[in-house]
């Protein structure tokens, strides 16, 4: 999941929504489970891999909707936070602030070459653990303009966790209106399907396998070396013995 592909519009209304890790769209993340591509087709083999968990460092992308980025909320810095389990964006936690760098790159057309620039996490106004908004995605060409966090699952447990974001205006105050309390943000901005993210982590590394050998269409075991061909018919196949 190191795929960045090109973002999706900047979505309109006042909601912020998950819409990535990697090169996997949200929708395509159990938001029961945490796992990636929870229903494959069932088609005979190959297949689309299933139930995959996450693991490594993961580029999450997301937007907050053009409702939010402009007057009267105009959200310019927000945090990320996880809490184990499967929990909708207003739960009980408890909530952990994700501090692990975030950098990214914009075009500087007047000087034609690329800028990187470092997008937190900052301390402003006192409010710690701030990453910032890439500024005018519009118009200024990010490399990545709806990249979130670049999120190291190492330090997180084995399991499902589920993510949040909160917004934060220039002034690192919640970007919201109304009584200004988090609840309000978390109950009132984001979107009810994608607004939180739950993922299932695991790091465990894979068991040591030997492989006995190799074949074609359940024939002969392959010598070793060789370059075997694999036909192109719906019944073609290539086994792997271990």
């Amino acid at each position: 999941v190191t795929v960045h592909p090109p973002p999706t519009p900047i979505p309109g209304g006042d909601q912020f929504l998950f819409t990535r890790v990697g090169g996997i769209v949200s929708g395509s993340i159990s938001q029961t489970t945490g796992y990636a591509n929870p229903n494959p087709p069932a088609t005979p083999p190959p297949v689309a891999d299933s139930d995959l968990p996450f693991g490594g460092t993961l580029g999450i992308g997301g937007w907050f909707g053009a409702g939010l980025t402009t007057a009267p909320l105009g959200a310019q810095y927000y945090k990320v936070q996880w809490a184990p389990g499967i929990q909708a964006a207003g739960g009980i936690g408890p909530w952990t602030e994700v501090a692990d760098p975030l950098s990214n790159q914009y075009y500087d057309a007047a000087h034609h070459n690329w800028v990187a620039q470092s997008m937190g996490p900052f301390t402003v106004g006192g409010v710690l653990n701030l990453y910032q908004l890439p500024t005018d995605p519009a118009h200024i060409p990010w490399a990545f303009p709806d990249l979130l966090v670049q999120l190291d699952t190492t330090k997180l447990p084995t399991g499902p966790v589920t993510l949040r974001v909160i917004g934060y205006t220039g002034a690192a105050t919640p970007a919201i209106v109304g009584d200004g309390t988090l609840a309000t943000w978390l109950s009132s901005y984001v979107d009810p399907a994608y607004g939180s993210l739950k993922l299932q982590i695991d790091n465990t590394p894979p068991d040591a396998v030997t492989i006995v050998g190799i074949n074609i269409n359940g024939g002969p075991l392959l010598p070793a070396c060789s370059q075997p061909t694999l036909g192109h018919g719906a019944g073609d196949f290539l086994e792997v013995q271990f």
